[in-house]
């Protein structure tokens, strides 16, 4: 499930121009979530769904989100949920991806930072 086509890696590309994401007036994506009002709950929610299901769109919308404190508390969060689900150790029967959330969420980000360099600096507060 993780192998991807050309065409789809030009896709996730088009949300990446503006890795900054948030800025004033900046709209809502289409799942209505806005990086500046972003909160570690929210996020976490949002980035369960999206790794559980395989969506760019809403993980890039996601990985706008720069403020170190929010992003901290998410990871966190998303640690203590592959901790409750015995480690990421499964097979994703329920919902998440197979072995775990924040190594399907560091491969994403990895893949994005390949695709496309000068994603490094916005990205490296999700690296921390």
């Amino acid at each position: 499930a993780m192998e991807r086509s050309d065409t789809e890696d030009d896709e996730d590309d088009e949300d990446e121009d503006d890795p900054q994401g948030g800025g004033a007036g900046a709209p809502a994506s289409a799942s209505g979530f806005r990086a500046r009002s972003a909160t570690s709950a929210t996020l976490t929610a949002l980035l369960s769904q999206a790794l559980g299901s395989g969506d760019p769109a809403q993980l890039n919308a996601a990985l706008q989100v720069t403020d170190r404190r929010v992003v901290a508390g998410t990871v966190r969060s998303l640690q203590a949920l592959d901790a409750a689900r015995g480690g990421g150790d499964d097979d994703g029967e329920d919902g998440a991806p197979p072995g775990g959330l924040v190594p399907a969420l560091m491969g994403h980000i990895v893949r994005r930072v390949a695709r496309r360099h000068t994603l490094v600096m916005p990205l490296g507060v999700w690296i921390r």
